[in-house]
This record gives C-alpha cells, structure tokens and sequence, in this order.
C-alpha cells in the first residue's frame, strides 16, 4: 500500500479526475525504472497543489479518514504504540528510542 502511494504522488502531475489505486503492475514497473531512485530524490512537491483532489484521496484511502489526528490516534498503529508505551512505562529507555 505504501508503493501505491508513492506511485500515486509520484504521478500526481498526469493524476486522473477520479483518482483510484493503481494496479500493481504499474507500480511494479515504477519500481523497475532505472532513474527511480533519481525521479524520488528530485521529486518536486509543489506538483501536489495542483492535485487537492489526488492529495485528498491518498490522505484518505491510505492514511485513515481524512488523515486528522482524530483518525490517526484510532487507527491499529496508534493503539499498538500507546499499548506498548504503557507496557513498557512511559520513562523506560525503549520508549524514549523508539522512532515510530
């Protein structure tokens, strides 16, 4: 899912009225693309305001409703980082590395 994203953004400048996930064999040959790597270091963010729509819908088909905080804090992830952290105690040294 994340590839998908990526593929998404990545293309945001060709993006569809529509957007959808794309099919896997496009990401696939993104992936295979020798000037990947180059493509992804000189990615231009600004492409994206021209794609609210796009931007709109990889926030919410991949990172939860609408991406707020709201959802953020709801989703598998985040109940798995705050039941560790409240495993493990809020000032153990594991929490104070952890890099989530």
């Amino acid at each position: 899912r994340t590839l998908e994203a990526v593929y998404l953004l990545m293309n945001a400048a060709r993006a569809p009225a529509r957007p959808q996930p794309p099919e896997w064999q496009r990401v696939q040959k993104m992936l295979s693309d020798a000037g990947f790597l180059s493509k992804m270091l000189n990615f231009d963010a600004v492409v994206l305001q021209g794609a609210p729509v796009l931007v709109s819908f990889v926030a919410s088909e991949y990172f939860g409703s609408g991406g707020g905080p709201s959802s953020a804090s709801n989703s598998p992830r985040s109940r798995t980082r705050r039941a560790t952290t409240m495993s493990l105690g809020s000032n153990s040294e594991a929490t104070r590395r952890q890099s989530w």
